[in-house]
């Protein structure tokens, strides 16, 4: 036993599901266009930010995902921490000094007022 639809390839409801669609879908772009108008337009005044970030993304994933990448950021790191090491000694050495040398400068002051010194206690160190 066969079975033969009766019905034909295509309803008059196939054909308003259709006009349904293409309504909705010329809906849609009408007010898509306007977005897409204005981040086409956002983008192309940022060119160069947008090329900045794609090169700094290709740069970490370059170093993120190959083992030349995670040979290169170590050795980055090593050297980061070397300045690093190297510059808080520097300022370290230099707040000292500016600590001293204010301390030695108020005291120097302090010592030539009046004979009223005994009211003034000259500041002290603090390790």
């Amino acid at each position: 036993m066969s079975h033969k639809s009766t019905r034909s390839l295509w309803s008059g409801s196939d054909f308003q599901v259709d006009r349904d669609q293409d309504l909705y879908s010329t809906r849609f772009m009408d007010r898509a266009r306007p977005t897409v108008d204005s981040v086409q337009e956002r983008a192309s005044n940022h060119v160069g930010l947008l090329t900045g970030i794609g090169l700094a993304c290709g740069a970490a994933a370059y170093l993120l995902g190959t083992e030349q990448g995670r040979k290169i950021t170590k050795e980055i790191g090593n050297v980061l921490s070397d300045s690093l090491n190297i510059a808080t000694d520097i300022l370290t050495d230099n707040f000292i000094r500016l600590r001293d040398t204010t301390i030695g400068l108020v005291n120097r002051t302090i010592s030539q007022v009046d004979k009223q010194t005994d009211k003034i206690r000259p500041l002290r160190r603090v390790a």
